[in-house]
């Protein structure tokens, strides 16, 4: 007889049977890096911390912040923002993917916003034929190249924006990632953004632009010109 114990991505069968979700907390503490302040679940219903653990039952333990009624089925912005990145409520509702009320989001949305970036970078990656090479201070795309670079933050922000071309990544992200300076203000972000667009236009590149949306960034390119 057994209980199937879930916290995120841990998850297992314990004989838990007849024993209350307190005791298994206490167990399972460490080795699922249970929270304090997390809820626990019993097949899909919120049970009390006495509450005696039954043969084949579910006990999920959830992050609450942001949940009314602790329903883990739904996100809060908060926690999307949090989990997910800054710039994922954006692409989310580029993708049509809105909250369904007071900034809230269900999980199937949570997967289709997942399963559709995965999909995207799968496709995306393959596009980029642009190389930002540190090592030798060269960029070259495809045929074009190789010219020469320095280590500026103008071409570490290119870095940044080459890891995922075609997606538009935001300020707070491009903060954290290139300057690892979350308070720098967004006008140095915008600034630099437009240097290095320039220098892209002085090295003649064909078919690698930047680009401005809503707060974000992105690189794109065109494979055409190789």
């Amino acid at each position: 007889m057994s209980v199937r114990i879930v916290h995120g991505a841990n998850e297992g069968r314990f004989e838990f049977v007849g024993q209350t979700v307190n005791q298994a907390r206490r167990v399972l503490k460490d080795a699922f890096n249970i929270p304090d302040d997390a809820e626990a679940l019993v097949d899909g219903r919120e049970v009390d911390e006495d509450y005696m653990i039954r043969n084949g039952e579910t006990l999920e333990f959830v992050r609450t912040l942001g949940h009314k009624g602790g329903l883990h089925d739904f996100w809060s912005m908060r926690e999307v923002a949090e989990l997910l990145g800054v710039d994922a409520i954006q692409v989310m509702s580029e993708l049509g993917i809105n909250p369904i009320s007071q900034s809230v989001f269900t999980s199937e949305q949570i997967g289709k916003y997942i399963s559709t970036i995965k999909s995207k970078n799968n496709s995306t990656q393959s596009l980029s034929n642009l190389i930002v090479d540190f090592s030798s201070m060269t960029l070259k795309c495809g045929k074009q190249g190789p010219f020469e670079i320095d280590n500026s933050v103008i071409f570490r922000l290119l870095n940044r924006l080459n890891a995922r071309p075609c997606h538009y990544v935001h300020l707070d992200n491009l903060k954290r990632d290139v300057w690892k300076d979350e308070f720098i203000d967004d006008d140095t972000v915008h600034r630099t953004a437009r240097r290095l667009r320039k220098r892209l236009e002085e090295m003649k590149l064909e078919g690698v632009d930047i680009k401005t949306s809503n707060g974000s960034w992105a690189l794109l390119i065109n494979k055409s010109p190789a």
